[in-house]
């Protein structure tokens, strides 16, 4: 329009942008966070939520990397991550040692309803309670040379960091748990022999009276119990004495079957004969069988990743050798074992080749120990075991004849003979003998 004049302006727009609360909230908890890591660092203990962290290398590792940030934003994870802790016990392991009663009482808070510092403290302890539980179920909560000077079987080993990266990233903290258990398929039956037993904690568990042998066809008041602890043990069907006898104080053909069974699984002579051992075997409390458990898991998590798929097991305990061909157990047979006080080894190694028909040379061990005591008690000894005595060591050793030799003047700081126990049916290796080097002389 004629003389109307638009006078413009330029107009400065200011957008204010509000931060939510809990964002500052976690650039806090980075400044916590910072602060717990270079305390670790340094070598000084770090409590939060009043435990003591323990993870520590692979702690400041992870948040170091991570630019001291928080890494357990989701809140999925963190119950994946409790009902793993809390599903330990199956393992053998306690879950208070994995911060569970703490995490319990603050993993469902939101962040927005926690201070900087107690964000920090959560994040650390769901950081090392996931560190402590998958390193105790790949190597073992134990250092097994604090237990056996030698014990050498190749325990399994990961970087713990980066499985907790990985199972972050991945979302499945389960699965990264489950991954890092024993995968041998008897450490998998233990695990449910474990649950089977604690069920009979609190159960009545009376002791059976010593009493004279039982044998098939004696009547005996003991055996009613008996017969009892066989079928919640397993050993014996619920059905299988009355399909027979209904008799419970009868040793008939239900109990004659189901008794060697029993025995062999405790390391006993399955012999069918109700003795002291086997009375042992059935007094022996639900409680204790769970810590025996316990103790074997524990076992099993030193060993080797895999044993592959044929190998030979020597269940020392048991007195027992397995050849195992692709889950498949082809041979099972009774071995020979250390003594308590001079035990045998516990390695893992290849069978790298066969001898038949083997010499044995004694260990000084043994010699000093075992043969010595013999020879003197019985000149005979050497002659009836087919042994040769040499002296020296290497191509320049001779024979000696063992009637020359004044074997009660010898001891461990003067013994300068070798025992070699020729080839033949009384060999102490028998007629082939496996070989795998190793520091024991195994």
């Amino acid at each position: 329009m004629p003389g109307l004049k638009i006078r413009t302006r330029t107009c400065a727009v200011v957008l204010a942008v509000a931060i939510a609360p809990w964002l500052i909230s976690l650039a806090h908890a980075d400044t916590a966070l910072a602060d717990r890591i270079a305390a670790l660092s340094a070598g000084k203990p770090v409590e939060v939520l009043g435990a003591q962290l323990m993870a520590k290398r692979a702690l400041t590792d992870l948040y170091t990397d991570n630019g001291h940030e928080p890494v357990w934003h989701s809140q999925n994870l963190r119950l994946q991550l409790l009902q793993a802790i809390e599903s330990a016990t199956r393992d053998g392991l306690d879950p208070r040692d994995y911060h569970a009663d703490a995490l319990a009482q603050v993993v469902y808070r939101a962040p927005e309803e926690v201070s900087p510092d107690l964000q920090a403290d959560i994040d650390l302890m769901l950081s090392d309670a996931f560190l402590m539980l998958g390193s105790h179920l790949l190597e073992g909560k134990v250092n097994p040379r604090t237990i056996h000077a030698e014990w050498s079987a190749n325990r399994r080993q990961r970087n713990m960091t980066q499985v907790l990266r990985a199972a972050l990233a991945s979302g499945d903290i389960a699965a990264s748990i489950q991954s890092l258990r024993p995968g041998h398929a008897d450490y998998h039956r233990l695990v449910e022999a474990r649950q089977t037993i604690a069920q009979l904690m609190g159960q009545p568990w009376l002791p059976i009276p010593e009493g004279v042998i039982i044998r098939p066809g004696d009547r005996d008041q003991r055996l009613a119990e008996i017969r009892r602890r066989l079928e919640i043990l397993g050993d014996l069907h619920p059905t299988a004495g009355s399909a027979v006898s209904n008799d419970p104080h009868l040793y008939g053909p239900e109990l004659e079957s189901a008794l060697p069974q029993f025995q062999a699984r405790h390391g006993l002579e399955p012999d069918g004969l109700i003795g002291p051992a086997t009375l042992a075997a059935f007094n022996l409390l639900p409680v204790e069988r769970v810590r025996q458990i316990d103790a074997s898991l524990e076992r099993w998590r030193w060993l080797p990743e895999s044993l592959g798929d044929r190998f030979v097991l020597v269940n020392i305990a048991g007195y027992e050798l397995k050849l195992i061909d692709r889950g498949a157990e082809l041979l099972n047979q009774r071995v020979i074992v250390g003594r308590p006080y001079r035990q045998t080894p516990v390695f893992s190694d290849q069978i790298r080749y066969l001898v038949l028909n083997p010499t044995w040379t004694v260990p000084r061990s043994l010699m000093i120990e075992d043969q010595l005591p013999e020879i003197i008690r019985n000149p005979e000894y050497l002659q009836r075991l087919n042994m040769k005595v040499y002296q020296g060591w290497g191509p320049e050793r001779r024979t000696v004849d063992p009637t020359t030799v004044d074997w009660s003047t010898l001891s461990r700081s003067h013994f300068p003979y070798q025992l070699v126990q020729s080839p033949g049916p009384n060999n102490a290796l028998g007629q082939i003998k496996f070989m795998f080097p190793n520091p024991y002389n195994v």
